[in-house]
């Protein structure tokens, strides 16, 4: 059974695009909440922001192994 190139081409995005899926709805997600807050009140949307980013590195770090 031959197979069309187009199958091909969606197994390759499928498999670059399922590791990029988490990432870029977090970043949305995070885009839309610092927006929301900014909406309600300027500086708000800047605090939140910055507490995502940094709630965001704490998740990454924590995944991190420990190098000696």
């Amino acid at each position: 059974m031959a197979v069309i190139p187009y199958q091909r081409l969606a197994a390759l995005a499928q498999a670059v695009l399922r590791p990029l899926l988490p990432v870029v709805l977090v970043i949305a997600g995070l885009g839309l909440l610092s927006y929301g807050l900014w909406m309600a009140w300027p500086p708000l949307g800047f605090l939140g922001a910055g507490a995502s980013c940094l709630c965001v590195e704490m998740a990454i770090s924590d995944r991190r192994p420990l190098t000696r």
